[in-house]
C-alpha cells in the first residue's frame, strides 16, 4: 500500500500574529521539518501543505510544496483537496505543523487502526476528551467529493468527516505522544 505523509502548514498564522508556525524553530529545526521527520518514519513520500514562503519550504526535505487552489487560505480541507489534485494515491497521513514532538507512534497507530477495518475511510486522533481531526490516516478514495463540498463554502473538517466514515483514535497520554497543538506564543515558549 502506497503511504504518503503531509504536513499541512498553509495557515494564515492569526493566534500568532501571522507568523508561519512551520517556520518557527523547535531545538533549532523548523517544525514542519520535525514533523517530516516523523512522518518519514512511516510514509516514503512526504509532502507540505503551504501558501506562504513557499522558497523556504521547496528547499527543506520534502518531496513536493502543495498550496492550495482555492483562495483566501480555505483552511486545512483544501490542503487535503492539494493532495489529491497532485495526485496522490493509497493511504494519506496528515499532520499539522505545529505538533513538532509528534510520536512516531501516533501515525503508527492510526494507520494500523485504518488497515484494520476496510469499512473506514479515516481514522483521527483523539487526545483525551480533544479530537485531533488533522492528525489522521485516510484512503484517498474518500477525497472525490471533497471538492464539491468545499464548492458549497463549507470549512469545518469535522462536517466534512460526517460525510465518510471515520473513527477516533484515542491516546492516553497525549502530552507525552506531542499530540498537542502549539497555537499561541506560550505554547512554542
Amino acid at each position: 500500500m502506497l503511504i504518503t505523509g503531509l504536513v499541512i502548514a498553509g495557515g494564515r498564522g492569526e493566534r500568532l500574529g501571522g507568523i508561519d508556525k512551520g517556520l518557527i524553530p523547535e531545538r533549532g529545526i523548523p517544525a514542519a521539518v520535525r514533523v517530516a521527520a516523523t512522518l518519514r518514519e512511516t510514509c516514503p513520500i512526504v509532502l507540505v501543505s503551504a501558501n506562504r514562503n513557499l522558497e523556504s519550504y521547496g528547499s527543506m526535505d520534502f518531496d513536493a510544496v502543495l498550496p492550495d487552489s482555492l483562495p483566501g487560505f480555505a483552511g486545512p480541507l483544501a490542503a487535503l483537496l492539494a493532495a489529491s489534485e497532485y495526485g496522490v494515491t493509497g493511504t494519506l497521513v496528515t499532520v499539522p505543523c505545529d505538533m513538532p514532538t509528534l510520536s512516531p507512534e501516533v501515525p503508527r497507530s492510526l494507520l494500523h487502526r485504518l488497515e484494520a477495518d476496510p469499512e473506514l475511510d479515516l481514522v483521527y486522533a483523539n487526545s483525551g476528551d480533544v479530537p485531533q481531526y488533522l492528525v489522521a490516516a485516510l484512503r484517498t478514495t474518500c477525497l472525490g467529493g471533497l471538492d464539491e463540498f468545499l464548492a458549497t463554502g463549507k470549512r469545518a473538517v469535522r462536517r466534512w468527516y460526517e460525510q465518510i466514515e471515520t473513527a477516533a483514535c484515542s491516546f492516553e497520554d497525549p502530552k507525552a505522544l506531542g499530540l498537542v497543538n502549539r497555537n499561541s506564543a506560550d505554547d512554542w515558549r
